[in-house]
Protein backbone atom coordinates (compact mmCIF):
# COMPACT_ATOMS: atom_id res chain seq x y z
CA UNK A 1 0.00 0.00 0.00
CA UNK A 2 1.68 3.44 -0.80
CA UNK A 3 1.42 6.50 1.26
CA UNK A 4 -0.74 7.92 -0.39
CA UNK A 5 -2.89 5.49 -0.43
CA UNK A 6 -3.00 4.91 3.75
CA UNK A 7 -3.64 8.21 4.04
CA UNK A 8 -6.45 8.10 2.16
CA UNK A 9 -7.78 5.02 4.56
CA UNK A 10 -6.86 7.21 7.48
CA UNK A 11 -9.09 10.26 5.89
CA UNK A 12 -12.29 8.12 4.69
CA UNK A 13 -12.05 6.51 8.95
CA UNK A 14 -12.00 10.34 10.08
CA UNK A 15 -8.65 9.94 11.26
CA UNK A 16 -6.61 12.55 9.38
CA UNK A 17 -8.68 16.02 9.95
CA UNK A 18 -10.79 15.40 7.02
CA UNK A 19 -14.44 16.86 7.70
CA UNK A 20 -16.47 14.25 5.08
CA UNK A 21 -15.37 11.86 2.59
CA UNK A 22 -18.34 12.34 0.42
CA UNK A 23 -18.19 14.53 -2.51
CA UNK A 24 -20.93 15.07 -5.15
CA UNK A 25 -21.88 14.16 -8.48
CA UNK A 26 -22.68 17.14 -9.58
CA UNK A 27 -22.61 20.78 -9.35
CA UNK A 28 -23.69 24.46 -9.84
CA UNK A 29 -21.80 26.76 -11.19
CA UNK A 30 -23.52 30.24 -12.70
CA UNK A 31 -26.91 28.70 -13.37
CA UNK A 32 -25.42 25.40 -15.02
CA UNK A 33 -24.75 21.88 -13.75
CA UNK A 34 -21.71 20.25 -13.84
CA UNK A 35 -20.56 16.64 -14.23
CA UNK A 36 -18.06 16.29 -11.54
CA UNK A 37 -15.41 13.90 -12.48
CA UNK A 38 -14.85 11.05 -10.15
CA UNK A 39 -11.28 11.92 -8.30
CA UNK A 40 -9.26 8.95 -8.23
CA UNK A 41 -7.72 10.03 -4.79
CA UNK A 42 -10.22 12.16 -2.63
CA UNK A 43 -9.02 15.41 -1.63
CA UNK A 44 -8.00 16.70 1.44
CA UNK A 45 -10.22 19.98 1.46
CA UNK A 46 -12.66 20.88 -1.69
CA UNK A 47 -14.42 24.31 -2.68
CA UNK A 48 -12.18 26.49 -0.48
CA UNK A 49 -12.85 29.71 -1.28
CA UNK A 50 -10.09 32.18 -2.25
CA UNK A 51 -12.28 35.03 -3.41
CA UNK A 52 -15.63 36.38 -3.40
CA UNK A 53 -16.56 34.76 -6.59
CA UNK A 54 -18.82 31.46 -6.67
CA UNK A 55 -15.91 29.96 -9.48
CA UNK A 56 -12.89 31.35 -6.86
CA UNK A 57 -12.65 27.84 -5.27
CA UNK A 58 -9.99 25.39 -5.27
CA UNK A 59 -9.32 21.97 -4.26
CA UNK A 60 -6.48 20.76 -2.54
CA UNK A 61 -4.27 17.47 -2.10
CA UNK A 62 -2.11 17.70 1.02
CA UNK A 63 0.76 15.01 0.51
CA UNK A 64 2.01 13.04 2.96
CA UNK A 65 5.22 14.30 4.66
CA UNK A 66 7.02 15.62 7.95
CA UNK A 67 8.62 18.66 5.57
CA UNK A 68 6.96 20.91 3.40
CA UNK A 69 6.04 19.98 0.50
CA UNK A 70 6.15 21.14 -2.74
CA UNK A 71 3.19 21.91 -4.79
CA UNK A 72 1.83 21.72 -8.27
CA UNK A 73 -0.90 23.96 -8.86
CA UNK A 74 -3.12 23.28 -11.39
CA UNK A 75 -5.21 25.21 -13.42
CA UNK A 76 -8.22 24.24 -15.76
CA UNK A 77 -8.45 24.32 -19.71
CA UNK A 78 -11.62 25.68 -21.62
CA UNK A 79 -10.40 28.85 -23.66
CA UNK A 80 -10.98 30.45 -20.69
CA UNK A 81 -14.52 30.44 -22.02
CA UNK A 82 -15.95 26.90 -20.14
CA UNK A 83 -14.46 24.24 -18.57
CA UNK A 84 -14.01 23.53 -14.41
CA UNK A 85 -11.97 21.94 -12.17
CA UNK A 86 -14.68 19.41 -11.51
CA UNK A 87 -13.38 17.91 -14.93
CA UNK A 88 -10.38 17.54 -13.27
CA UNK A 89 -9.56 13.83 -11.94
CA UNK A 90 -6.93 15.13 -9.37
CA UNK A 91 -3.32 14.32 -8.96
CA UNK A 92 -1.19 11.95 -10.64
CA UNK A 93 -0.11 8.91 -7.87
CA UNK A 94 3.63 9.46 -8.94
CA UNK A 95 3.48 13.00 -7.27
CA UNK A 96 1.28 12.29 -4.13
CA UNK A 97 3.91 9.39 -3.45
CA UNK A 98 6.64 11.39 -3.84
CA UNK A 99 5.46 14.44 -1.89
CA UNK A 100 4.59 16.89 -3.48
CA UNK A 101 0.68 18.02 -2.87
CA UNK A 102 -1.18 19.55 -5.48
CA UNK A 103 -3.68 22.39 -6.33
CA UNK A 104 -7.20 22.65 -8.97
CA UNK A 105 -8.76 25.74 -9.14
CA UNK A 106 -12.04 26.99 -10.60
CA UNK A 107 -11.66 30.68 -11.84
CA UNK A 108 -13.67 33.11 -13.52
CA UNK A 109 -14.51 32.34 -17.00
CA UNK A 110 -13.72 35.42 -19.79
CA UNK A 111 -17.66 35.47 -21.00
CA UNK A 112 -20.33 37.63 -21.01
CA UNK A 113 -20.03 40.71 -18.74
CA UNK A 114 -16.60 39.30 -17.82
CA UNK A 115 -13.51 39.89 -20.10
CA UNK A 116 -10.06 39.08 -19.82
CA UNK A 117 -7.52 39.29 -17.66
CA UNK A 118 -10.23 38.50 -15.19
CA UNK A 119 -9.33 34.31 -15.64
CA UNK A 120 -5.78 35.13 -15.46
CA UNK A 121 -6.19 37.44 -12.22
CA UNK A 122 -7.79 34.94 -10.06
CA UNK A 123 -5.80 32.23 -10.92
CA UNK A 124 -2.85 34.51 -9.60
CA UNK A 125 -5.53 35.47 -6.25
CA UNK A 126 -5.68 31.67 -5.93
CA UNK A 127 -1.79 31.31 -6.11
CA UNK A 128 -1.63 33.82 -3.39
CA UNK A 129 -4.25 32.29 -1.27
CA UNK A 130 -2.72 29.14 -1.21
CA UNK A 131 0.69 31.00 -0.39
CA UNK A 132 -0.99 32.20 2.57
CA UNK A 133 -2.14 29.06 4.04
CA UNK A 134 1.54 27.51 3.02
CA UNK A 135 2.46 26.61 7.19
CA UNK A 136 -1.66 25.52 7.69
CA UNK A 137 -1.04 23.22 4.53
CA UNK A 138 2.11 22.03 5.21
CA UNK A 139 3.44 23.82 1.99
CA UNK A 140 7.04 25.02 0.93
CA UNK A 141 5.94 28.58 -0.68
CA UNK A 142 9.32 28.48 -2.14
CA UNK A 143 8.66 25.62 -4.52
CA UNK A 144 5.35 26.05 -6.75
CA UNK A 145 5.11 24.86 -10.28
CA UNK A 146 1.88 25.92 -12.42
CA UNK A 147 0.51 23.22 -14.49
CA UNK A 148 -2.64 23.03 -16.51
CA UNK A 149 -3.59 22.75 -20.26
CA UNK A 150 -4.91 24.64 -23.29
CA UNK A 151 -6.01 27.93 -21.58
CA UNK A 152 -4.78 26.44 -18.23
CA UNK A 153 -1.28 25.95 -19.85
CA UNK A 154 -1.65 29.37 -21.19
CA UNK A 155 -2.48 30.78 -17.73
CA UNK A 156 0.58 28.77 -16.23
CA UNK A 157 3.05 30.50 -18.65
CA UNK A 158 1.27 33.76 -17.59
CA UNK A 159 1.79 33.08 -13.95
CA UNK A 160 5.86 32.10 -15.20
CA UNK A 161 6.80 35.35 -17.19
CA UNK A 162 4.26 38.35 -15.58
CA UNK A 163 5.78 40.65 -13.12
CA UNK A 164 5.05 39.95 -9.54
CA UNK A 165 1.63 41.08 -8.58
CA UNK A 166 2.12 40.83 -5.08
CA UNK A 167 1.14 44.31 -3.23
CA UNK A 168 3.50 44.47 0.01
CA UNK A 169 1.44 47.23 1.28
CA UNK A 170 -1.78 45.95 0.96
CA UNK A 171 -4.12 45.59 4.17
CA UNK A 172 -5.02 41.96 3.03
CA UNK A 173 -2.82 39.59 4.03
CA UNK A 174 -3.30 37.42 0.66
CA UNK A 175 -2.30 40.16 -1.54
CA UNK A 176 0.89 40.83 -0.25
CA UNK A 177 2.32 37.47 -1.10
CA UNK A 178 4.51 36.26 -4.42
CA UNK A 179 2.48 35.15 -7.58
CA UNK A 180 5.98 33.98 -9.21
CA UNK A 181 6.11 30.56 -9.62
CA UNK A 182 9.53 28.52 -9.55
CA UNK A 183 8.58 26.75 -13.61
CA UNK A 184 5.61 26.35 -15.33
CA UNK A 185 4.62 22.62 -17.30
CA UNK A 186 1.80 22.92 -19.89
CA UNK A 187 -0.19 21.02 -22.22
CA UNK A 188 -0.81 22.47 -25.75
CA UNK A 189 -0.47 25.97 -24.30
CA UNK A 190 -0.83 29.35 -26.48
CA UNK A 191 2.19 31.57 -25.99
CA UNK A 192 0.18 34.68 -27.72
CA UNK A 193 -3.37 35.53 -28.13
CA UNK A 194 -2.72 38.81 -30.54
CA UNK A 195 -4.80 38.20 -33.14
CA UNK A 196 -2.68 39.73 -35.64
CA UNK A 197 0.41 37.25 -34.82
CA UNK A 198 -1.72 33.78 -34.53
CA UNK A 199 -3.22 34.85 -38.22
CA UNK A 200 0.00 35.13 -39.29
CA UNK A 201 1.85 32.07 -37.98
CA UNK A 202 -0.97 29.82 -37.09
CA UNK A 203 -4.09 30.65 -39.48
CA UNK A 204 -7.15 31.05 -39.14
CA UNK A 205 -8.11 27.16 -37.65
CA UNK A 206 -6.39 29.21 -34.58
CA UNK A 207 -7.26 32.88 -35.00
CA UNK A 208 -10.67 31.81 -35.13
CA UNK A 209 -11.31 29.99 -31.83
CA UNK A 210 -13.82 32.28 -29.24
CA UNK A 211 -10.67 32.00 -27.19
CA UNK A 212 -8.76 34.66 -29.08
CA UNK A 213 -11.80 37.02 -29.51
CA UNK A 214 -14.50 36.43 -27.30
CA UNK A 215 -12.51 36.60 -24.09
CA UNK A 216 -11.13 40.25 -24.84
CA UNK A 217 -14.89 41.13 -25.55
CA UNK A 218 -15.02 41.02 -29.08
CA UNK A 219 -18.34 40.02 -31.02
CA UNK A 220 -16.07 37.87 -33.41
CA UNK A 221 -13.12 38.19 -34.99
CA UNK A 222 -13.77 40.31 -37.49
CA UNK A 223 -14.75 43.04 -35.31
CA UNK A 224 -11.57 42.60 -32.80
CA UNK A 225 -9.59 43.02 -35.91
CA UNK A 226 -12.03 46.08 -37.21
CA UNK A 227 -11.69 47.68 -33.47
CA UNK A 228 -8.07 46.60 -32.81
CA UNK A 229 -7.40 49.58 -30.97
CA UNK A 230 -10.25 48.81 -28.65
CA UNK A 231 -8.63 45.25 -27.36
CA UNK A 232 -5.15 45.97 -27.76
CA UNK A 233 -4.47 46.54 -24.49
CA UNK A 234 -6.14 43.44 -23.16
CA UNK A 235 -5.07 40.92 -25.50
CA UNK A 236 -1.40 42.07 -24.95
CA UNK A 237 -1.84 42.30 -20.96
CA UNK A 238 -3.10 38.10 -21.74
CA UNK A 239 -0.41 37.16 -23.81
CA UNK A 240 2.65 35.38 -21.73
CA UNK A 241 4.99 36.19 -24.61
CA UNK A 242 4.80 39.85 -23.66
CA UNK A 243 6.24 39.46 -20.06
CA UNK A 244 9.57 37.83 -20.71
CA UNK A 245 12.39 39.09 -18.72
CA UNK A 246 16.05 37.76 -18.26
CA UNK A 247 14.58 36.50 -14.39
CA UNK A 248 11.84 33.95 -15.65
CA UNK A 249 11.85 30.55 -14.83
CA UNK A 250 11.53 26.80 -16.70
CA UNK A 251 8.50 26.09 -18.93
CA UNK A 252 7.83 22.65 -20.27
CA UNK A 253 4.91 21.78 -22.67
CA UNK A 254 3.81 19.11 -24.49
CA UNK A 255 1.96 19.24 -27.73
CA UNK A 256 0.82 16.41 -28.98
CA UNK A 257 2.98 16.31 -33.08
CA UNK A 258 5.64 18.81 -34.53
CA UNK A 259 3.16 19.14 -37.49
CA UNK A 260 3.79 21.75 -39.96
CA UNK A 261 2.09 25.26 -39.67
CA UNK A 262 -0.28 26.58 -40.70
CA UNK A 263 -2.63 23.34 -39.28
CA UNK A 264 -5.39 22.83 -41.10
CA UNK A 265 -7.27 22.19 -38.24
CA UNK A 266 -7.28 22.76 -34.22
CA UNK A 267 -4.86 25.60 -34.66
CA UNK A 268 -5.43 26.80 -31.07
CA UNK A 269 -3.10 23.56 -29.77
CA UNK A 270 -0.79 23.52 -32.34
CA UNK A 271 2.93 24.03 -31.57
CA UNK A 272 2.94 26.91 -33.50
CA UNK A 273 2.68 28.62 -30.13
CA UNK A 274 5.52 27.26 -28.66
CA UNK A 275 8.36 27.45 -31.24
CA UNK A 276 7.01 31.27 -31.43
CA UNK A 277 7.51 30.77 -27.22
CA UNK A 278 11.37 29.65 -27.63
CA UNK A 279 12.17 32.02 -30.26
CA UNK A 280 11.20 34.97 -27.90
CA UNK A 281 13.28 33.09 -24.87
CA UNK A 282 16.63 32.36 -26.59
CA UNK A 283 17.97 35.89 -27.10
CA UNK A 284 16.97 35.99 -22.65
CA UNK A 285 18.40 32.41 -22.47
CA UNK A 286 15.22 31.71 -20.89
CA UNK A 287 14.71 27.51 -20.62
CA UNK A 288 11.58 26.81 -23.26
CA UNK A 289 11.38 22.94 -23.77
CA UNK A 290 9.04 21.58 -25.98
CA UNK A 291 8.40 18.21 -26.07
CA UNK A 292 5.88 15.92 -28.38
CA UNK A 293 3.63 12.93 -25.78
CA UNK A 294 -0.37 11.12 -26.83
CA UNK A 295 -2.49 11.42 -24.11
CA UNK A 296 -1.13 7.91 -22.57
CA UNK A 297 2.55 9.28 -22.00
CA UNK A 298 2.54 13.39 -21.90
CA UNK A 299 1.46 13.04 -17.69
CA UNK A 300 4.77 10.81 -17.12
CA UNK A 301 6.46 13.95 -19.39
CA UNK A 302 4.93 16.35 -17.41
CA UNK A 303 5.64 14.20 -14.24
CA UNK A 304 9.08 13.94 -14.62
CA UNK A 305 10.02 17.67 -15.54
CA UNK A 306 7.87 19.02 -12.38
CA UNK A 307 10.20 15.93 -10.03
CA UNK A 308 13.62 17.18 -11.27
CA UNK A 309 12.85 20.35 -11.16
CA UNK A 310 11.94 20.43 -7.75
CA UNK A 311 14.81 18.39 -6.83
CA UNK A 312 16.97 21.19 -8.42
CA UNK A 313 15.50 23.79 -6.42
CA UNK A 314 16.50 21.46 -3.27
CA UNK A 315 20.18 21.27 -4.61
Amino acid sequence: MTRYSIACLLLSLGLAGCVSTKHPTTVELEGETISVTPKKYPPTIRDVAYGPHERNKLDFWQAESDEPTPLVFYIHGGGWISGSKEANSGPSLNLLDQGVSYVSINYRLARGENTLPCSLNDAARALQFVRSKAEEWNIDPERIIASGGSAGGCSSLWLAYHDDLADPDSDDPVERQSTRIQAAAAIKAQSTINPWVVQERLGPSASSHPMIWETVGASSLEALFANWEEYKAISTEASPITHLSKDDPPVFIVYGSDTPAPPESDGIHHVGFGRLLQEQCKPLNLECTLVFANKATRQAALDEFILKRFQALEE
